[in-house]
């Protein structure tokens, strides 16, 4: 009988040996699709971005499109204010959607 335990504990230390190794094998194959994941999330995040204010591209590509030297010297000088508006619009939104969430406040 002590033989027959001997042989169940070596083919369990065996498989968990086994099991260690697959379950490291299968962290590293979901770690390399936990990182292209990130990636497109993020290719995703960006195109959702640009639908959001496709006026402004439309129009941007559309003057690169008709008037490309005017319109190159036009953006370099207008580039650095697109993220400060974008910022304004997004502090704007948020203050007026917190306005709205907030209940308002009678003080007498």
């Amino acid at each position: 009988m002590s033989s027959r335990l001997n042989t169940f504990a070596e083919r369990r230390k065996t498989l968990l040996a086994r099991s260690d190794q697959n379950r490291a094998e299968l962290a590293a194959i979901f770690g390399g699709l936990e990182r292209k994941f990130t990636v497109a999330e993020t290719v995703v995040a960006a195109a959702r971005g640009l639908s959001r204010h496709r006026v402004l591209f439309g129009a941007a590509g559309l003057s690169l499109i008709l008037v490309p030297l005017a319109a190159k010297t036009w953006m370099r000088r207008v580039m650095w204010l697109v993220p400060l508006a974008l910022q304004v619009y997004r502090t704007v939104k948020t203050h007026r959607e917190e306005r709205r969430a907030s209940p308002d406040v009678d003080i007498d």
